[in-house]
């Protein structure tokens, strides 16, 4: 079961890389011909492909990848040759491994570590957020967020919260999302509501569930280095999309407002980003890119019909890789002649020992090595 689902995961990973490859070089012509929405939509559909390990290819898919199938039998040297007539049909003290079988388990645990460490921080962060946190009562704050969530039509509200640890305003949670702001003195108004509404916009758009969908894609295929380089795209794209949201039929003066929340607000920060939260915090190549998007106030197209045609591209694109494992060119009763064939001739020195024999298959052929 968990080899099939290996091969699946190896099949999906292999074509996606060349989508995301296309997509990172092509990514200069995309920004500036389409708004950051678009790229949002496509990491979305390739996060969501990559965690549905389910593959359906053609019957003779034109890009077809084999890989030899390597066995390994293992066994104790006396219990072999005692039972030496049924070496490869008793497998109550036989074991045997293909290569296939060693990469599958190895992936799986290489899931189970990403995804606990994942957790730990997770469980870890929302602890400290807890307990450093406390509801908010100035009266001020309360009205500009209740006039927010009627302006985005937002009917189930967040909670709002301030925070002594918090590092940037952030929405934090999935059940139960919380709005945390800094523990300062918000003086300035605008400063205030640029901040409650580009928090409010993740809110609404369920950008936390996407970041955890981006997370899982990641845990599944943690053994590609391409689909780091697409997470970073995508937590990027949020941004970017948040922005264009934020700024929509906004005038000059306020993107400036804008522009200046979000530098003051890296320059507070002193700590790393959590991944599932939607902290200001990015780096400063991507913070320049986002200051220029906020104050271009030239319309780009939304890109529909070129949207669709992607999508098409990557569902069926899918359909011509194929990922298969070579037939052994040995039957099990080749096997059996070829090892007993061993047996019978050293008998006599295997016969009262304790070593172990390795009845190796690679490539068809088989080998018996003696392991002290």
């Amino acid at each position: 079961m968990i080899e099939k689902l290996f091969i699946s995961v190896i099949e999906i990973s292999l074509w996606l890389s060349v989508v995301i490859i296309v997509l990172k070089l092509t990514s200069p012509l995309i920004k500036k011909t389409y708004a950051a929405k678009w790229r949002y939509i496509i990491w979305f559909i390739l996060a969501l492909r990559l965690v549905i390990p389910l593959n359906i290819t053609l019957p003779s898919a034109p890009v077809k990848l084999t890989v030899p199938d390597t066995a390994i039998i293992f066994g104790k040297a006396e219990q072999i040759a005692t039972q030496s007539n049924q070496m490869l049909n008793n497998f109550e003290f036989i074991h045997a491994y293909s290569v296939i079988d060693i990469a599958a388990l190895i992936w799986f645990l290489g899931v189970c570590v990403f995804a606990l460490h994942q957790f730990v921080i997770y469980r870890y962060f929302k602890k400290k957020m807890r307990r450093w946190s406390m509801p908010i009562t100035d009266n001020s704050i309360l009205d500009i967020f209740d006039s927010l969530c009627m302006e985005l039509k937002i009917k189930k509200k967040p909670e709002i919260k301030i925070s002594k640890t918090a590092v940037s305003p952030m929405m934090f949670g999935f059940l139960k999302p919380v709005l945390y702001l800094q523990n300062i003195e918000y003086n300035d108004r605008a400063e205030l509501e640029v901040i409650l509404k580009h928090e409010l916009v993740h809110h609404k758009r369920r950008d936390l569930w996407y970041k955890l969908l981006l997370l899982a894609a990641n845990a599944v295929h943690w053994f590609n280095p391409l689909v780091y380089v697409m997470m970073r795209a995508a937590n990027d794209d949020i941004e970017f999309s948040c922005d264009d949201e934020v700024t929509k039929n906004a005038d000059i003066n306020f993107r400036k407002i804008y522009s200046q929340v979000i530098l003051d607000s890296v320059k507070k920060e002193k700590s790393y980003i959590v991944s599932l939260t939607t902290q200001f915090k990015s780096g400063s190549k991507i913070m320049k890119n986002r200051f220029a998007n906020i104050l271009d106030t030239t319309q780009r197209r939304r890109g529909t019909m070129t949207l669709l045609f992607v999508v098409g591209f990557i569902i069926i694109s899918g359909m011509l890789f194929s990922f298969t494992n070579e037939i052994p060119a040995n039957s099990p009763n080749e096997i059996n002649s070829e090892a007993n064939d061993y047996l019978e001739s050293n008998a006599v020195s295997v016969e009262n020992s304790n070593e172990k024999l390795i009845a190796a298959q690679i490539d068809g052929n088989w080998t018996i090595i003696k392991v002290p």
